[in-house]
């Protein structure tokens, strides 16, 4: 009775850290989107295609690169029942790891993305 009480536990925490990153994913597309969208003044119509494109091409593949720094991170494991500043550290971590990869990441893909846009989306 015991082990299926765990293994209970076990599958609530993986449906819990599968949510979690489904609204990370969300929330890194809207970011950036939001990003570049304030660069433009609000403006949908001011957005020039070839940035439109950029973000097309290049947003479901940062949202999975962020969200397997997140888990090497191990920012899904705790869940943040209680936040300590072990998972503080962990963010800020994992942020420095994006930033990184986000630069470089850009210059190797060839995408065409105002740097305001990149650096506001980071901060949403």
């Amino acid at each position: 009775m015991h082990n299926r009480g765990n293994a209970s536990h076990k599958v609530m925490a993986v449906q819990r850290a599968l949510l979690i990153g489904f609204l990370d994913v969300l929330a890194i597309a809207i970011s950036f989107f939001l990003g570049l969208w304030l660069r433009f003044e609000f403006s949908i119509a001011e957005i020039p295609q070839n940035y439109l494109d950029g973000y097309l091409n290049t947003i479901v593949l940062w949202c999975g690169i962020s969200v397997a720094v997140f888990v090497v991170c191990k920012l899904y494991s705790s869940i943040w029942v209680f936040v300590s500043t072990n998972e503080l550290l962990r963010c800020i971590v994992a942020y420095m790891i994006l930033a990184v990869i986000g630069v470089v990441g850009l210059h190797l893909y060839g995408a065409v993305m105002p740097c305001s846009s990149c650096i506001i989306g980071f901060v949403f």
